[in-house]
């Protein structure tokens, strides 16, 4: 049995190499799209191969790109007129964005003929570019502050947001103690909400940051930036966004016991010049200065060191070249009350 076997092999191998043949190869081009954001990375593609001969015949098939093009058999024998079908698995798992060529070959027994098959591949990504929405402009930490972002997600959508902690100059923030790292990427599921604390308990001073937050995947958040005290109080600012550029008041209360903490940033990535007008509570102006600050710098400060509003209360009217952000909050002396100044 195994001797007529090899001989019958031996007949159909000597038919295929001495006889006049033909295979009809249907298709022979594939065009195929592969997002690597989005769905599968590799695809099944099935390709007809027909002998149109009236004589046996053993095809072979070779893939010139083995990592990307892989074929369920690579030897096959056809009786005359006799349609076959080969599956073909392309992958474009390790190939980056761009466009590719791929080929492979279906041959006679004796390789005389050869029917090239091609695999164009467009190789895209359709993942968003990281885009800038909003900003926690002030995050205090140490010397009994300790601050914290409250995201919260109202799409049915999960949010990916990546967060960029940044010191006051703008430059990434080497700081190893502030509970999170300089850059942190948190997923809001849909109609959830997400907090992520900044504390320095062991500090003795307090450190300022800020924090710039981006959308990965197009879905944006709101929240706030929630400041605690040494008396366990909190006060509640609402995130920033950065595309403000149009003219900015704050109020701010520096009578008495009080005094005003005020933050601004430079949202820009030009250096900006920021004008300060101060009014007092009949309107009257009592101070106007000009400062320039850094790309994407921020300032935390009390506000009776920059401007002329010891003993007075009223209004700022803030301007810029750029988008900027600025808030308010008012202290009392012995630092168990204070509230905040949002602009207006």
């Amino acid at each position: 049995m195994k001797l007529l076997l090899l001989s019958l092999l031996s007949v159909v191998s000597m038919m295929a190499q001495n006889g006049p043949f033909e295979f009809e190869v249907s298709p022979r081009t594939f065009n195929m799209n592969f997002d690597r954001n989005n769905g599968a990375l590799s695809a099944n593609q099935k390709v007809s191969i027909k002998n149109v001969t009236n004589l046996g015949a053993i095809f072979r098939i070779s893939t010139a790109f083995g990592e990307y093009v892989k074929v369920d058999r690579n030897v096959g024998y056809l009786f005359p007129n006799e349609s076959t079908e080969v599956n073909f698995l392309v992958s474009a798992f390790n190939l980056g964005v761009g466009n590719y060529t791929l080929s492979s070959s279906i041959s006679s027994a004796n390789n005389v003929l050869s029917v090239p098959i091609t695999f164009n591949l467009n190789v895209f990504d359709t993942t968003p570019t990281p885009s800038r929405f909003s900003s926690a402009i002030h995050i205090a930490s140490g010397l009994g502050w300790k601050s914290r972002i409250d995201l919260y997600n109202p799409t049915t959508n999960v949010a990916r947001i990546r967060l960029d902690v940044k010191d006051q100059r703008g430059l990434v923030s080497t700081s190893t103690n502030i509970g999170v790292s300089s850059q942190f990427v948190v997923e809001v599921p849909a109609n959830a909400s997400r907090y992520i604390e900044f504390s320095e308990p062991n500090k003795t001073d307090t450190l300022f940051l800020n924090v710039e937050l981006f959308t990965l995947n197009g879905i944006q958040v709101s929240g706030t930036t929630t400041y605690v005290n040494l008396q366990n109080q909190e006060a509640a600012i609402p995130l920033q966004s950065i595309a403000n550029s149009s003219d900015r008041v704050i109020a701010y209360d520096d009578l008495g016991l009080f005094t005003t903490g005020l933050v601004y940033k430079n949202e820009s990535d030009f250096w900006n010049t920021f004008t300060f007008e101060v009014f007092d509570e009949l309107g009257q102006q009592v101070d106007l200065k000009l400062f320039i600050f850094e790309p994407r710098s921020q300032r935390a400060l009390s506000l009776k060191t920059l401007l002329n509003t010891n003993g007075r209360r009223g209004l700022i009217k803030v301007r810029a070249q750029f988008p900027f952000n600025v808030f308010a909050l008012r202290f009392n002396q012995s630092n168990n009350a204070f509230l905040p100044f949002l602009s207006f």
